[in-house]
């Protein structure tokens, strides 16, 4: 996986947050190298702000988000987590998948072009936060 060659929209991340993110990261590097790089370089690039300066249209570990693959057009509701409280039955993805690692740091309306699998995909974020 990879940012595909359209300008990448900035991102925001949390302090704290950019450490847990980076150590998983780390941790992954052997088993999922392309995807653990990705994730690096993302965070890498994010602006740090401290909790109280995160604001809440921001996709950030824990929090919901509703998301658009401007693809297929499909529109998906989940919530970013950590790779051990990942559980697809109840729509926690993973921030090491292709689209938790592509969402992270995103603000609403923002979009993120990818490349996966030689595919060009665009996703877009419609919600942040608790969603009905």
């Amino acid at each position: 996986m990879s940012r595909a060659s359209r300008p990448a929209p900035p991102l925001l991340i949390e302090r704290g947050q950019y450490e847990r993110l980076r150590a998983v990261a780390l941790a992954a590097l052997d088993a999922l190298p392309e995807l653990a790089g990705t994730l690096l370089d993302e965070i890498e690039r994010a602006t740090l702000v401290g909790a109280d300066a995160l604001p809440a249209d921001v996709v950030a570990l824990g929090r919901a988000v509703r998301y658009q693959d401007e693809a297929s057009g499909a529109i998906r509701s989940v919530r970013v987590v950590l790779p051990h409280e990942a559980d697809p039955a109840t729509q926690r993805i993973s921030v090491l998948t292709p689209v938790g690692a592509a969402l992270i740091g995103l603000r609403e309306a923002q979009r993120m072009p990818w490349t996966l699998k030689g595919e060009t995909r665009v996703l877009s974020v419609l919600r942040v936060g608790e969603l009905s």
